[in-house]
């Protein structure tokens, strides 16, 4: 039996090797290569319990959050059945620590050059429809973007529209992190050390004074850090900074959130309620809050439970900077702030 990430050609391996049987998507197969939920409740529940006791949780909020970060992995549309990155979870249960093990197997520059040339971010890959067929390549420089990112585990099944056809998705955190930092790294050329002083502040201020310092401070912060050389063009371009600064202080960003009117750009919660971010380029941070509460994209959060916030953010390319954010209950039609 052989795995790996990506399908080599049959005859390229060598010569006595050339009549392979594919059970990628063969339902009886569908666990054989991670662990499921029951088995962390099994043969594992000793090591998660332990895992548990190392970070103050219960066993039920240990197994929640490392499902939350390694689980997700369904191989077969033909099997609900789906499992956890077993070499991550691995590392998590010996170090006691939620972290990116997968970026330490390196990072394929294959995978976020192709994401930079395709003209879109690593959420915009969420709900991809794809056929059997089209995931059955076998040259990873020339393979459709979809084949390459299912088979390099970037993305995987989530969802069977018929027995041919079906959507992908990224799995689980541990990947939409790993392709946010990748990508960062692409797009500006560089490590994500120029953006680390943000991001710790934007983090540490998130939790201690909420999204307004966020708002008022780190993200224009951002958009100061970007090189005066490096040209903002137009919205998609502005747009790729303010998602992915977003997604890397944890907020839910475009492609996470389907709406049958629109989506949101993002949406950020914190203790004080959630905010549902409309992004303009050019324009004013009055007419992004519009669409958003006109499309009605807090919809889904209107459930009582916290507040709910429209957040109207717009780039100035005159000024090369964001505009001050504007903020409005998602009932009212005043601004609150």
């Amino acid at each position: 039996m052989l795995t790996g990430v990506t399908k080599l050609t049959k005859r390229s391996v060598f010569s006595g090797l050339n009549h392979l049987k594919d059970v990628t998507m063969d339902p009886r197969f569908a666990t054989l290569l991670g662990y499921t939920p029951d088995e962390m409740d099994g043969p594992l529940r000793e090591n998660v319990e332990e895992f548990a006791a190392r970070n103050g949780m219960g066993f039920a909020a240990a197994k929640k959050a490392l499902l939350s970060w390694y689980d997700g992995y369904r191989f077969s549309p033909d099997s609900e059945a789906k499992v956890c990155n077993p070499v991550s979870l691995g590392y998590a249960l010996e170090t006691g620590r939620l972290a990116n093990y997968w970026e330490a197997t390196g990072r394929s520059t294959v995978i976020v050059n192709r994401i930079k040339d395709a003209d879109c971010i690593p959420a915009d890959l969420n709900g991809m429809a794809v056929t059997r067929t089209q995931l059955d390549v076998c040259d990873a420089e020339t393979m459709p973007l979809p084949a390459l990112l299912y088979q390099g585990g970037y993305l995987t099944v989530s969802e069977v529209i018929d027995e041919n056809t079906f959507r992908l998705g990224i799995p689980n955190s541990e990947i939409a992190n790993s392709l946010a930092e990748g990508y960062v790294a692409s797009l500006l050329n560089m490590g994500i050390t120029d953006w680390t002083e943000q991001l710790a502040d934007a983090r540490d201020g998130l939790i201690e004074k909420g999204v307004e310092t966020l708002l008022r401070k780190n993200l224009k912060a951002v958009f100061a850090a970007v090189p005066h050389e490096w040209r903002i063009g137009d919205e998609k371009e502005a747009k790729r900074y303010f998602l992915l600064f977003m997604k890397l202080v944890g907020a839910d960003i475009a492609g996470e959130r389907q709406r049958a009117r629109g989506r949101a750009a993002a949406v950020l919660q914190d203790k004080g309620g959630i905010y549902v971010f409309e992004f303009k380029y050019g324009k004013t941070a009055r007419e992004a809050l519009e669409q958003a509460r006109g499309k009605d994209y807090a919809g889904p959060w209107l459930d009582g439970t916290l507040p709910v916030f429209y957040v109207g953010v717009n780039y100035d390319p005159t000024k090369r900077g964001i505009d001050d954010p504007l903020v409005e209950g998602a009932g009212a039609a005043d601004a609150v702030s």
